[in-house]
C-alpha cells in the first residue's frame, strides 16, 4: 500500500507497478517480520519496496538469499542486515529506467550487507551486490563483494561506528 507519510507526487503508487513487468520487491522481507502482525503489515508499505525483475530475480535468487539469511539468523542469533538499491553510473552519469506515472526509479542493482557483531572483538561481515536482472540458474554466492565496493557505488558509509582499521 502507499506510504502516506511521503508527500503526494514523491511516493510510489500500486498503479506505478501495474503492467511494468517489475515486482514490488521488499527491502525488508515480509518473511523476516513474523514477530508481530503490525510489523508484518508495515513490510507491505511501498516505501519498503523497489522495482525488481520478477522471474529470475525477486522470485528466485533474491528470495533464496533472504531465505538463507533467515537460516543464518537461526544459526547465529542476532544479525544486522542492511539492504538497498544501487543506481550504477556509466561514463560519469547515472541513467536509470522509471516506471508508472509516479516515475518510480528502477535500480540497476541491489545490495545486502550482513553483520554479525556478537563478538565485538571479531565483527564478521558478508556483502552481496546483485544486478537487477534475471539471474535464473545462478547462486547468490556468485555475487559476494566488499562493503567498500558498495560504499563506492552508493556514496554511503556503512559501519562508520567501527574503528577505521576494522571497517
Amino acid at each position: 500500500r502507499t506510504d502516506t507519510s511521503i508527500p503526494v507526487g514523491a511516493r510510489a503508487l500500486l498503479e506505478d507497478y501495474a503492467g511494468s513487468g517489475f515486482d514490488r520487491g521488499h527491502m525488508a522481507p515480509a518473511g523476516a517480520m513474523v514477530r508481530s502482525e503490525s510489523v508484518m503489515s508495515e513490510s507491505f508499505i511501498l516505501s519498503n519496496m523497489s522495482p525488481q525483475v520478477g522471474v529470475g530475480f525477486n522470485r528466485h535468487i533474491w528470495r533464496n538469499l533472504e531465505s538463507a539469511l533467515r537460516g543464518w539468523v537461526e544459526q547465529r542469533g542476532v544479525l544486522t542486515v542492511i539492504t538497498g538499491p544501487v543506481f550504477q553510473s556509466a561514463n560519469g552519469r547515472v541513467n536509470y529506467r522509471v516506471i508508472g506515472n509516479g516515475q518510480v526509479a528502477v535500480p540497476t542493482h541491489f545490495y545486502k550487507i550482513v553483520v554479525d557483531a556478537s563478538n565485538p572483538d571479531d565483527v564478521e561481515t558478508l556483502a552481496f551486490m546483485l544486478p537487477n536482472e534475471s539471474l535464473t540458474g545462478r547462486d547468490f554466492s556468485e555475487f559476494l563483494t566488499s562493503i567498500d565496493e558498495i560504499e563506492r557505488l552508493t556514496g554511503l558509509d556503512f559501519l562508520s561506528a567501527l574503528p577505521a582499521d576494522e571497517q
